[in-house]
């Protein structure tokens, strides 16, 4: 089988950021909001927030930044069909979510969508950073 690597073409534009300070707990992120930014928690101070990622699909990438510390945060993604979850490697067969309870300034987990030749369908990457974040159901 031949190895088919895409040319990323570099372009010189800033990332856009999606400040998530003091949501509602489930609030849903769009696919535009998880196309090439940041998303960060600056000004939280509620406890804990928890974020839905849309429905998988291609050229979805984002990396979720703690630049506040001291709060919780849980991001989610729903899976349908044959979509699959990979958390550091480990595969996730259910709806699922990663979470890291006390954030400190500079915690980062870094999440994107891939299609494999292994496996119909898409799959979300979720790669830890910086931080102690967990997966849980």
């Amino acid at each position: 089988m031949a190895v088919v690597f895409k040319k990323i073409q570099y372009v010189d534009t800033p990332v856009p950021e999606v400040v998530i300070a003091d949501a509602r707990d489930g609030l849903s992120l769009t696919t535009a909001e998880c196309t090439n930014t940041f998303i960060v928690n600056s000004g939280q101070s509620v406890g804990s927030i928890h974020i839905h990622l849309p429905n998988i699909g291609p050229g979805l990438y984002t990396m979720v930044q703690m630049t506040e510390a001291g709060h919780g945060w849980k991001i989610y993604a729903h899976i349908a069909g044959t979509d699959r979850i990979y958390f550091d490697g480990t595969l996730i067969t259910a709806n699922w979510g990663v979470g890291i309870t006390s954030s400190i300034v500079g915690n980062f987990l870094t999440i994107f969508s891939f299609r494999s030749s292994a496996a119909p369908g898409y799959s979300w990457i979720f790669e830890t950073g910086r931080g102690l974040w967990t997966a849980s159901v």
